[in-house]
């Protein structure tokens, strides 16, 4: 029973990212078609400049690029250079657009360029900081990341984690990590302290649901 609760509660960061991404952008350019089939249909030349129509593609490209290092990709080349396309399109006309980063550190990560990776999830930070839906997965990817972790991503890490702690899929996540990742537990720390009374208690009751302690 244990064991399924840290599944469960595992997948639900997975999922929030595709739920919060889809409540924003309710129209589809291409509906019925799979992610990668409407990511090939989209032109990039005449991408809508709708903030519905721009997450939609992003949501799908983050479903298909890793989001973390060492996981099985989706997407293939070719996805992978049409959405790092996408995003710097968007970038373009947007400058200031956190998801699109998140994406060019997808496809960082699928050409196994940690510095890379670290550049965008930096820029996705600076641009996108309080968005939990955008704080958790950039969160979940630095830490998949073998290696020292650079001086400057500690600050960003612990800034995330912080408005993960405040989301409840972001919560439940960081339970489960918590629970089962000792390194983990000393990352939680500052960030734990920062948060309200109310909101620690919730942090330990799920860790506590989740290990039956």
């Amino acid at each position: 029973m244990h064991r399924l609760l840290l599944v469960l509660a595992g997948g639900i960061v997975a999922l929030a990212g595709s739920w919060f991404a889809a409540s924003e952008a309710p129209g589809l350019s291409a509906p019925g078609l799979p992610p990668a089939q409407r990511i090939a249909a989209t032109r990039i030349d005449v991408l809508s400049p709708s903030l519905p129509s721009r997450s939609t593609i992003l949501l799908d490209c983050q479903r298909l690029l890793p989001a973390q290092a060492g996981a099985r990709a989706v997407a293939d080349d070719a996805t992978v250079v049409r959405c790092e396309a996408l995003a710097k399109t968007i970038l373009h006309g947007n400058p200031v657009f956190g998801h699109a980063e998140l994406i060019l550190a997808q496809a960082a990560l699928y050409r196994e360029e940690a510095d890379t990776v670290w550049t965008h999830l930096g820029r996705s930070r600076a641009m996108s900081p309080a968005e939990a839906w955008l704080a958790t997965p950039r969160l979940s990817m630095a830490l998949s990341l073998a290696g020292e972790i650079p001086e400057m991503a500690e600050a960003m890490m612990q800034a995330d984690l912080m408005v993960t702690l405040e989301s409840e899929a972001g919560l439940l996540w960081a339970a489960a990590r918590y629970a089962r990742d000792d390194a983990f537990r000393a990352l939680v720390q500052p960030a734990f302290a920062t948060i309200t009374p109310a909101r620690q208690q919730d942090f330990l009751d799920a860790v506590r649901q989740l290990t039956g302690s």
